[in-house]
This record gives C-alpha cells, sequence and structure tokens, in this order.
C-alpha cells in the first residue's frame, strides 16, 4: 500500500508540474484552443490535489522526507492559480488601458493592424477598436451560407460606420487549392499550383487560368471581401521535411521557373485588381529553399543576395513594376545574406534598406501572422516585433490567429507613445491611404 500510495504521490507531482506549465502558457497562441477550459483544468487539478491526495498521507505512514517533499509539493497547485490569475489580471489591464486610451493615439496604431477572432462576441469588442481591417478564415464562417458570410462582412461595415471609424480592410487566405479559408461556403478555386500544368510555357493555361481566378475574384468581391493574402509568389521546389506542417509550398507555387511564376502571379493579380481586391505576393523574399515550417520554427534562406535576384525574387520585382498597387507578405524566415540575425517581417535591413530603398517606396508590406513562433517567442516576444517592424517600415501588422493579441501589441505601442519612443507612421499612413482610395472608391 505504501509503495502503491508513493507512486501515485509522484504521479501527482508529475501532473501539477503540468498544470503550472499550462498556466504559464495560458494566454499564449499555442493554447489558444483550449484557453477558456485551462482555468477549469487548473482547479480540476488543484481539487485533486487537496481532497485525493492530502487525505493520503493520514491513511500511510511516509517517512518524514517524503511527507516535506509532499507538502513543499502542495505550493505547485497553488503557484498555478497565483500564475493564471496573474496573467489573467494583466491581459484585462491591458484591455481596460487600450480601450480607454486617448482616441487619436490609438486609431495612430491600430490603423497598421489587421485582426483575426475567434467568435462573434470577440469580434463585437474588437469592432469598439479603430483597426484597419479584419481576418476572416475558416471558423469565422462555420454554418455560413454564402449569403450569411455576405452579410456578416456588411454588419462589419454598418458598425463601423456608425461608430465613426473608416471602412473596414476585409481580409482572407484564399488562394485556392488547399488553402481555401472560405470554402466553405464559398466553392472551393482551384489555386495556381493546380491550374498550371507542368507545360514549359504558361500560354497553353491562359485562357483556364484567366476564367478560373476571374470566378473566384468576382466571388470574394460579391461577399465584401478586398484584401486576399494570395498570389503564391514563391517558386517551386520540392523537398521533404516531416516536421512541415503547414507551409507546404511546394503543393502551392507555381513553378521552378521563376518567369513562369512571375506571369501566373502577373494574371493573379491583374484579375484580383480589376474586381477592386488588393494582391498580396506572398512570402517575400521568396522561401522556397526554406525547408523549416515557420509557424513553429525559425527558417532561413541561405542564397546571397545575388542568387535571390536571379530567382525567388524576380515574381516580387517584376509584378510591382508592372502593378503601381500591390502588396507583400513578409515572411518570418531569416535572410541570411540581408539580416543573419532577425526574421525578415521584423527586420531594418530587409524592410527599409532593401525594399523600400532598393525595390519600392510604395509597395505594401504585411507581416505574415505575428502568433507565429519565431516571431512570438522572439527576444522581446510580439510586442517588440511589431515596433521593431512598424519602425522598419511596414505598413500592416497581421495578428490573425489569435486576435486578443492585439490588445498587447497595442498596450506596449500606445506606451511607447507616451515614453516619446513613438514610431513615425506618416509614410505608410500615406500608402495605406492610397490603399483605401481604390479599395472604397
Amino acid at each position: 500500500m505504501r509503495l502503491i500510495v508513493v507512486f501515485l504521490l509522484l504521479i501527482n507531482f508529475s501532473i501539477q508540474v503540468v498544470g503550472l506549465i499550462l498556466t504559464f502558457f495560458a494566454k499564449d497562441p499555442i493554447l489558444l484552443k483550449i484557453r477558456d477550459i485551462v482555468p477549469w483544468i487548473v482547479s480540476a487539478l488543484t481539487l485533486t490535489h487537496l481532497l485525493l491526495f492530502l487525505p493520503a498521507l493520514k491513511i500511510v505512514s511516509l517517512s518524514r522526507t517524503m511527507r516535506r517533499l509532499h507538502f513543499f509539493f502542495s505550493v505547485i497547485p497553488l503557484l498555478s492559480i497565483f500564475v493564471y490569475s496573474y496573467l489573467e489580471t494583466d491581459f484585462q489591464g491591458s484591455k481596460r488601458f487600450v480601450s480607454g486610451a486617448d482616441r487619436i493615439i490609438l486609431a495612430k496604431y491600430a490603423e497598421h493592424v489587421l485582426v483575426g477572432y475567434r467568435n462573434d462576441e470577440q469580434l463585437s469588442e474588437l469592432l469598439r477598436i479603430p483597426f484597419a481591417g479584419f481576418f476572416i478564415t475558416a471558423h469565422n464562417v462555420t454554418d455560413l451560407d454564402t449569403n450569411g458570410l455576405r452579410a456578416k462582412i456588411e454588419r462589419i461595415q454598418i458598425v463601423r460606420k456608425n461608430i465613426g471609424f473608416p471602412p473596414a480592410i476585409i481580409a482572407s487566405d484564399q488562394e485556392g487549392g488547399p488553402v481555401s479559408r472560405l470554402s466553405p461556403p464559398l466553392p472551393r478555386p482551384k489555386g495556381l499550383g493546380e491550374l498550371y500544368k507542368g507545360s514549359s510555357t504558361f500560354i497553353s493555361d491562359k485562357a483556364e487560368i484567366r476564367k478560373e481566378l476571374r470566378i473566384a475574384s468576382e466571388t470574394l468581391s460579391d461577399i465584401g471581401l478586398n484584401l486576399n493574402f494570395a498570389p503564391v509568389a514563391d517558386l517551386k521546389k520540392e523537398h521533404s521535411n516531416s516536421l512541415d506542417f503547414f507551409s507546404k509550398i511546394s503543393s502551392r507555387a507555381v513553378s521552378e521557373n521563376p518567369e513562369i511564376a512571375s506571369e501566373a502571379v502577373g494574371i493573379a493579380s491583374e484579375i484580383l485588381l480589376q474586381n477592386g481586391i488588393l494582391p498580396t505576393l506572398k512570402h517575400f523574399p521568396g522561401i522556397a529553399s526554406v525547408r523549416e515550417d515557420t509557424h513553429f520554427f525559425s527558417g532561413f534562406i541561405t542564397k546571397s543576395v545575388s542568387e535571390s535576384e536571379q530567382t525567388d525574387l524576380i515574381p516580387f520585382r517584376k509584378n510591382v513594376e508592372k502593378f503601381p498597387l500591390l502588396a507583400f507578405m513578409l515572411s518570418h524566415s531569416i535572410w541570411k545574406g540581408v539580416d543573419p540575425e532577425n526574421p525578415v517581417s521584423v527586420s531594418e535591413a530587409v524592410i527599409r534598406r532593401y525594399v523600400r530603398e532598393k525595390i519600392s517606396s510604395e509597395v505594401i508590406l504585411i507581416t505574415d501572422d505575428l502568433n507565429m513562433f519565431p516571431v512570438f517567442y522572439r527576444k522581446g516576444g510580439i510586442s517588440k516585433a511589431a515596433s521593431d517592424s512598424l519602425r522598419a517600415g511596414t505598413d500592416l501588422l497581421l495578428i490573425s490567429y489569435d486576435g486578443e493579441q492585439a490588445y498587447r501589441v497595442l498596450y506596449d505601442l500606445i506606451r511607447e507613445e507616451e515614453q516619446e519612443r513613438s514610431v513615425d507612421l506618416n509614410p505608410s499612413k500615406e500608402r495605406l491611404t492610397r490603399v483605401r482610395k481604390f479599395l472604397f472608391k
């Protein structure tokens, strides 16, 4: 009996440690899907300890050392409660601070954030903040048909208008193919990788690709979407990586030939623009050679700048020269030839000194989701990533998977403003004004 109790006590200790770890990450994107039940888990573990394991000490005789250790371990569930309470209080404080902040300062930064949301209740709260716009994805359209989705977007715009905010940018990931976040309810369009059939020339596919893309773009325009995170401008490169859970660029890209990829991207961009939708070429500067899945791991572009300019960068450069209005999505990979320390999405060397000075001072730059691990768990966290990115010359910060992180970002940006460490956003504001004139003409 004594050995069984000792064994159970050790199991209890292990479970309590797991519970403590959960509480430390309770407000991080990694636990978003179980965030609402974390306090219940912590409470259940604490009650289990108090009601089952503490009484066990009275039944079985344990050595003085084991008893002391067990009482020491009893601190862990109490510590879990304290940590969770602190994190929740801190979050609610940040949320109240942002909601009550000076409206001019709040708008200065919120107008550079695209935010995602989990449910309609959270959307209602976020609508009170003058964000640049909203990211809509699969879990937001569950049980909606096309008319319901259109009505949801119309309601967003009506609420914004009633509050006195400008129209919202409505964004999604509707590349077609495997990345079609609005399908269902929308028909699933073919992606560029599916439309391109592998021939050595793109001419044979032009008629079909234009037809397919026109139908898809008209559908998006009809529901009120005005920013699409497409087309994929990365080159196609097959390589095996068992840890690539979500990126899977080789299944989404058009061709390993940069000229063919550039032409396909150009056709897709042209048709989106014709339908009043801003295209977003991704993932700058081209991540075909990146083996890591940057949702979770730091990825590296090891090509020299010269090599990149002769391959991966061609679809980006050619199309930004062709179209006066275009966006690039900045990847979270590290471009060693330009900045070996920082992800592209936050790198001043890449954004200001390469993109803005050598490619385009007018292209709209959007980060990939700042909830992704390489930037969220970078030193300084998501707030420093947001600040660094804006200072470098990014126009829009995407905070989509876990929209609540936007409160943390805005809190710290506003505090920087109050401490006279403000970010000069005037050039970016001019670029976004030009975009809004196109989207809401």
